[in-house]
């Protein structure tokens, strides 16, 4: 579709709620969003006047998406989609409460508490962080940008699909001011020289450095800020405690910024997972009829660019460390998200540590994050009354397995009787795979009956049988 017949084809999502209109206003760095009424939008679709029309999904709590003159979805990282938080399909699907810093009612800086669970720990925690709503860190950005460019170079068979990603920008001086935001500072020689090489500040500064991104200005610390700007909350000790980690953390400052996404489909796994939640068969059938189109094998494929996706990530080693939720996984398949880690040290430590088997178990559980995507369709289709293909999740499979460098690591992926018994273990994620044993169980018996098809006259060796003992990811 082209621009005008896709915003067209937004009408529907519009009247259902699904998505949410808005006009938005300037360059990367000082892009800003309105909503606009529905009799608003119809009437710029009626006189095509769509430069500035652009919308925000409930799983874009930070985000708005516009439509670019080829039909592409065009996603602005980093702008306030005005969404309330209760209105937030991503919030309120997170392990979390918020508490209120300040007043603002546009960019409001607020603690997010995340309930931490992580194998290697003896009890939960509770994470703290500062969320500037709408905003995005700059250091945060930079990185996405970087490890999807690493990501691309290093797939050499060009199996994980990505969406094309901008270098951010900050937000402007200007912005920052006008949203109360920490300022804008010149940055002085004694504190880049305060910067820990080895800390993640000291990091993005040195990609900074090599992709050419001037670093003579930053934003102020947190502790900066409250001490100019809210020294009568400089006595609130959760308060100063967080601000303490935060600027640890990015201790290039509280700099915040805007990039730009090109993706094929605004929609998340998530979002199809809320209305399946809220049996709203009209908002399932509005999204599938956006993103099907016709397309009687958009399931089958689906589920190939999923299996292609993780063996991408197993063959270069790489763990998603995400099972929370389904936000980082739009309907056109691409990843959004860089919550994954290089664990090739962990898979091959003579004496490896707590810590290393847990990414090991991430590891080879991967393949089910990405099989019970394919759960949630599934489920949109069925209610929606549309043809479920009978042999997508063989096709699932196949994909993986002809996709895998290392074959072996196919039978380690699926070793475990009893899969759930590591997924329960990831931060939030037995909520999340709530209802979908059978399902999981489903992909594994597939499995084994693809890999007994493959290698019909495979018989394990000695040697493989003490290598798939010692490459075992349980940790029980």
């Amino acid at each position: 579709m082209n621009q005008i017949s896709k915003h067209i084809a937004m009408k529907k999502l519009v009247e259902l709620g699904v998505v949410i209109p808005g006009i938005f206003n300037g360059t990367v760095g000082n892009i800003t969003y309105s909503p606009i009424s529905i009799e608003e939008f119809l009437k710029k679709i009626e006189n095509e006047d769509v430069a500035n029309l652009a919308y925000n999904t409930r799983t874009m709590g930070r985000g708005i998406f516009t439509i670019g003159s080829n039909g592409e979805i065009i996603n602005f990282k980093g702008v306030d989609s005005k969404l309330k938080n209760e209105d937030s399909i991503a919030v309120s699907s997170t392990e979390g409460s918020i508490e209120t810093v300040n007043n603002q009612d546009s960019y409001g800086i607020n603690i997010m508490h995340f309930i931490d669970r992580n194998s290697t720990q003896s009890s939960e925690t509770s994470r703290l962080e500062f969320r500037v709503k709408g905003a995005s860190q700059f250091q945060n950005l930079l990185v996405e940008k970087i490890k999807n460019d690493d990501i691309r170079k290093r797939d050499k068979h060009g199996l994980i699909k990505l969406p094309s990603i901008d270098y951010p920008t900050p937000l402007s001086a200007e912005m920052c001011d006008s949203l109360d935001l920490p300022r804008v500072i010149d940055v002085e020689e004694d504190f880049l020289s305060s910067i820990d090489s080895q800390s993640y500040a000291g990091y993005c500064l040195v990609q900074m450095a090599q992709n050419g991104l001037p670093f003579n200005k930053r934003n102020e610390l947190w502790a900066e800020y409250f001490e100019r700007h809210h020294r009568e909350r400089l006595s609130d000790k959760q308060l100063m405690e967080v601000v303490k980690r935060e600027d640890s953390t990015y201790g290039l400052g509280a700099t915040f910024g805007q990039t730009t996404r090109v993706l094929e489909n605004p929609f998340r796994i998530m979002e199809m997972q809320y209305f399946l939640k809220h049996n709203n068969i009209e908002a399932l059938n509005a999204i599938l009829d956006f993103t099907v189109q016709g397309n009687t094998d958009f399931l089958t494929n689906y589920a190939s660019i999923s299996a292609r996706n993780a063996a991408g990530f197993m063959n270069l080693k790489l763990a998603m460390n995400n099972f929370e939720h389904r936000q980082d996984y739009p309907l056109s398949g691409e990843i959004c998200d860089d919550a994954y880690d290089d664990v090739s040290s962990c898979l091959y430590a003579l004496n490896p540590s707590r810590e290393d088997q847990f990414k090991k178990m991430q590891y080879y559980s991967q393949i089910y994050i990405f099989a019970t995507n394919l759960k949630v369709l599934e489920d949109a289709y069925r209610l929606t009354g549309r043809t479920i293909p009978v042999d997508y999740k063989k096709q699932f499979v196949e994909t993986f397995y002809d996709s895998l460098e290392d074959k072996g690591k196919f039978k380690l992926c699926f070793q475990n009787l009893d899969p759930m018994s590591n997924i329960r273990h990831f931060n939030n994620a037995e909520q999340n795979f709530r209802g979908m044993e059978s399902f999981v169980q489903e992909i594994r018996k597939i499995a084994v009956e693809v890999y007994q098809e493959k290698n019909p006259q495979k018989k394990e060796s000695p040697k493989e049988r003490k290598e798939h003992d010692t490459n075992s990811p349980n940790i029980e």
